[in-house]
């Protein structure tokens, strides 16, 4: 009888473990593909020169979006920098260094589910020109965020200054925290 038992136990806990992990990869994927990725990337070339953009977007868009079954498709423009606040205003600054993504919100609505996860602020239709977006896990003072690489405590209305790779530093107001489990989680 122990060695049913011990056998039972064995089984099941196989059969448990196995399906915990397929739903957690499982969910795991399914939260990058809404919030971070879709379906497919389309990157610019690397070889035999590496370009930083893809020409003839609209064309190779607009023959994507005639394959069936093609929600649509949209265009992210991506670059490095760091992003700064000062929490109390007292010259205590926190920099940390975070990937820019630029996009248009409403083709980002209708593809993407960043919207729906937005944790303080809103996502708007359009983002006025000093406005962005931040990851909970960068703003920081979120369950999920890594004490010692988040800003401290970042919130919906406060201003905070994005230093882009090309020497360019430019004040926002935060309009909206949005928070994925995994994923995109920098400035847009």
């Amino acid at each position: 009888i122990h060695d049913f038992f011990l056998s039972l136990i064995v089984l099941f806990n196989l059969i448990f473990i196995k399906a915990f992990l397929t739903g957690f990869s499982e969910g795991v994927l399914q939260s990058m593909i809404d919030t971070s990725t879709a379906h497919i990337i389309l990157s610019p070339e690397e070889k035999p020169i590496q370009k930083s953009f893809i020409p003839n977007q609209e064309k190779l868009r607009n023959q994507i979006e005639t394959i069936p079954g093609v929600v649509g498709t949209l265009r992210h423009y991506s670059v490095g920098g760091t992003i700064s606040f000062d929490k109390n205003k007292t010259g205590s600054v926190k920099y940390v260094s975070a990937p820019i993504l630029g996009f248009n919100q409403k083709e980002e609505k209708t593809i993407m589910g960043v919207h729906k996860v937005i944790r303080s602020g809103t996502f708007p239709d359009i983002l006025n020109d000093d406005e962005i977006l931040i990851g909970a896990s960068l703003a920081g003072d979120y369950e999920n965020s890594v004490q010692g690489s988040d800003l401290g405590g970042v919130r919906a209305g406060d201003k905070a200054t994005v230093h882009y790779v090309n020497g360019v530093n430019k004040i926002y107001i935060v309009g909206g925290i949005f928070e994925v489990t995994i994923g995109f989680t920098g400035i847009s």
